[in-house]
């Protein structure tokens, strides 16, 4: 049996390494998903356990969030595929990729989500850019660091997992 060290001694096919991390990326942002949920749910808890449970439906920045799980998932796929090719073809370190490509999902999908709030708002609000842009990317930043850091940590150890249990199974490409 092979001992493999932190990047996989063979060449893995870039398909299959791009289909692995957009799978695990998704798995990730359905976890970051859950607790952004679970995030607001704490904060409404104070208006009691229904309302806490429920707080989705009353909001007014609907259309924001739906742009922003969009544009999570998307960007899960596409940066997932390119995390996994990092980390699997190039041999970069796994944990640090794994927290890069976290927050890059994260303010990506930010960004996307808090458009619509900009374009809603030009020629209304004198600071749109500021409270539409700037500010949510600040409180996803303070509220979230922890929590994109430990899927991070978990999605970049996973992509290097599903790489090597494919290696070991012999049910993958490999370019000679």
């Amino acid at each position: 049996m092979r001992i493999f060290k932190s990047c996989l001694q063979l060449k893995m096919d870039t398909s299959l390494a791009k289909k692995i991390g957009s799978r695990q990326a998704l798995k990730g942002v359905i976890i970051a998903l859950v607790i952004a949920y679970l995030i607001m749910t704490w904060f409404s808890q104070g208006f009691g356990l229904l309302y806490a449970l429920s707080w989705i439906e009353t909001i007014d920045y609907k259309l924001n969030l739906v742009v922003g799980v969009i544009a999570i998932l998307l960007a899960g796929h596409f940066l997932g595929q390119r995390a996994a090719f990092d980390i699997l073809i190039k041999c970069k370190n796994k944990y640090w990729t794994g927290i890069k490509y976290g927050f890059l999902i994260v303010f990506t999908a930010t960004v996307f989500g808090s458009l619509v709030g900009v374009f809603q708002n030009i020629g209304i609000d004198d600071k749109v850019f500021f409270d539409y842009l700037i500010k949510p990317l600040f409180w996803v930043t303070f509220f979230g660091v922890i929590p994109i850091i430990i899927v991070g940590l978990w999605f970049g150890n996973s992509i290097e997992r599903r790489g090597k249990r494919n290696l070991t199974a012999g049910n993958i490409g490999f370019v000679q």
